[in-house]
């Protein structure tokens, strides 16, 4: 797919490494997630879906407020922004 839903996903994967137990486990079907997105092997589409990509980033944003770790935040964080790049480059909008 892109660059952007790559590093998004190893985000998400080093904020799971960080995480309590209790939210590492959505965090990884969030990477679950992104990697299909990423390789699109289950829904064999070239181009992703907006709908799909606002669902993730909403997941990544109520995970962010539930971690303790600083370090975890900032990771979800940078996914959030890696699927909202990977969303401009495909000219898709946002309804934020």
């Amino acid at each position: 797919m892109t660059d952007h839903i790559r590093q998004a996903r190893q985000s998400v994967q080093e904020a799971a490494d960080e995480a309590e137990a209790n939210v590492r486990e959505q965090l990884i079907h969030v990477a679950e997630g992104l990697d299909e997105l990423e390789s699109g092997e289950k829904t064999d589409r070239t181009v992703t879906d907006p709908d799909t990509l606002e669902t993730i980033e909403a997941k990544l944003v109520g995970l962010g407020d539930q971690v303790d770790d600083p370090e975890a935040a900032t990771q979800l964080r940078a996914a959030r922004d890696e699927l909202d790049l990977h969303r401009r480059a495909q000219g898709l909008t946002s309804e934020e």
